[in-house]
């Protein structure tokens, strides 16, 4: 099995539809992994595993066949659907913000 370290989760829980405690305790021929809610949505459900900061994603093959098929794909697919509209939605509700540029060695006494 493996597990990929995404940071985007914490990110963007704020989105995921709540599943009252869910825990998920699979078990493998060598280990065991305890799983919990980490995000989910109709698109993907992503598990915590239990003490680390790593997730386990498990995607709705119903809507998407074979273009969420690696984590890269999945990560990328969360950043457009939830992390680009919060940005883009950011920069029209300050559309006159520019960032100050601070320039050290120009300072002169």
């Amino acid at each position: 099995m493996k597990t990929y370290l995404a940071n985007i989760i914490l990110r963007i829980q704020k989105y995921s539809q709540k599943l009252d405690n869910l825990t998920l305790l699979i078990d493998l021929k060598d280990e065991s992994y305890l799983f919990s809610h980490g995000f989910f949505d109709e698109n993907i459900l992503a598990l915590k595993i239990d003490g680390r900061e790593e997730y386990a994603f498990l995607v709705n093959e119903t809507k998407f066949d074979r273009e969420l098929s690696s984590a890269d794909r999945i990560l990328e697919f969360l950043q457009r659907k939830y992390i680009a509209p919060e940005l883009k939605k950011q920069t029209f509700e300050y559309p006159y913000y520019q960032p100050y540029r601070f320039y050290w060695n120009t300072l002169k006494k």
